[in-house]
């Protein structure tokens, strides 16, 4: 009888100190923390301000809205087309929008880009290449640089005799 007491006993200890070392260390050893949808949602581009210049502009100010911006610190306008993937120099960024200054050197000759904001999820700086463990990027507008076109009117000279 006093056998089984003492077993009983060194369990409950035993269950105790599990239980003790579960509750200071909290279980989750090994346990990987990722960043999840829900905490880093995709930002959204609605429309561009400008959405086309004509060919050998100077420096133009890009006006993105949409949703799901970052801040200054953590969000970027990307520049993408033909020989061309470039974070824009950032102006300003708010909530539901932002600017950025697209440089006149891509403004040369007619062109068409891809425009998207990439926002980065531990709040650093985006860079190129863009990081998909750590950066989430917008759905892409079009941006065009056309070429300036000319309009040639006949000249109408009038010979009537009067």
């Amino acid at each position: 009888m006093f056998a089984a007491s003492k077993i009983k006993w060194f369990g409950s200890v035993i269950l105790a100190g599990t239980l003790l070392v579960v509750a200071l260390f909290g279980g989750k050893w090994g346990t990987v923390y990722t960043a999840e949808a829900g905490d880093c949602p995709a930002p959204n581009i609605v429309t561009l301000t400008p959405s086309s210049v004509p060919a050998g502009s100077p420096d133009t100010t890009l006006i993105i809205t949409g949703s799901n911006f970052g801040d200054i610190t953590d969000t970027r306008a990307r520049i993408s087309g033909v020989g061309v993937d470039a974070l824009l120099p950032t102006l300003v960024v708010l909530p539901d929008g932002l600017s950025a200054t697209i440089t006149d050197t891509l403004l040369v000759a007619p062109a068409w880009f891809l425009v998207t904001v990439v926002k980065s999820c531990p709040h650093t700086v985006p860079i190129l290449p863009i990081d998909p463990a750590w950066d989430v990027t917008s759905n892409p507008l079009t941006f065009s640089v056309y070429g300036a076109s000319q309009i040639l009117l006949p000249i109408i000279t009038n010979n009537a005799l009067h």
